[in-house]
C-alpha cells in the first residue's frame, strides 16, 4: 500500500515527491528549505545553504533514491558573517 498522494499518479512526480521528502526530513532547517525538480532521472537541486557540509548532506540524502541517476547540486553556500 503506498502512502503517496493519489495525485501523484507519473512515475516522475513520486520520485520528486520522495526527493522533496527527503529533504523536508532533514534535521537541518535549510536543507528543508531546499528546492528540487526531476525530469528523465535527473534532480537539480537549489537554495542557499550555510555549509558545504550542509550541502553535501543534502546530496546524500537523496542519492539512494530510486529513479534518480544524475544530481546536479545547484545549492549555494551562503556563509554567515563573523562577529569581529
Amino acid at each position: 500500500m503506498s502512502t503517496l498522494p493519489s495525485s501523484l499518479s507519473t512515475a516522475s512526480a513520486r520520485i520528486e515527491h520522495l526527493v522533496q521528502s527527503r529533504l523536508r526530513g532533514s534535521p537541518y532547517p535549510a536543507i528543508q528549505r531546499l528546492s528540487c525538480d526531476f525530469a528523465d532521472g535527473r534532480v537539480v537541486l537549489s537554495g542557499r545553504v550555510r555549509s558545504f557540509f550542509e550541502k553535501q548532506v543534502a546530496q546524500e540524502s537523496i542519492a539512494d533514491v530510486d529513479g534518480v541517476d544524475q544530481i546536479v547540486n545547484g545549492v549555494e553556500v551562503i556563509a554567515r558573517s563573523r562577529p569581529r
